[in-house]
């Protein structure tokens, strides 16, 4: 009998699989399709460390020391940084 668990992590290492094989643009519109559609109802469970590392970078939004942009400006870089490998 197959287990459940080990057929669905085949099917997700076979699904990274597929994604690696896009060029770095369609990965980062896959990017963009995948988080647009993660239900806003659900957040995901983090693990300690993670918390841990969300808490203080959110510390350090909060205190002015570090610079925060946008994703569609750092979206918009890479696009451009990917573009221009490929004029090379």
């Amino acid at each position: 009998m197959t287990n459940s668990k080990n057929l669905k992590l085949t099917n997700d290492q076979a699904i990274l699989q597929k994604a690696l094989l896009l060029n770095a643009e369609e990965r980062l519109l896959l990017i963009d399709e995948l988080a647009a559609n993660l239900p806003d109802n659900q957040p995901p469970q983090l693990s300690h460390e993670w918390t841990k590392v969300i808490n203080r970078r959110s510390q350090e939004i909060d205190l002015g020391s570090v610079k925060t942009e946008d994703w569609e400006s750092i979206r918009s870089r890479l696009i451009y940084k990917i573009n221009f490998a490929k004029e090379k």
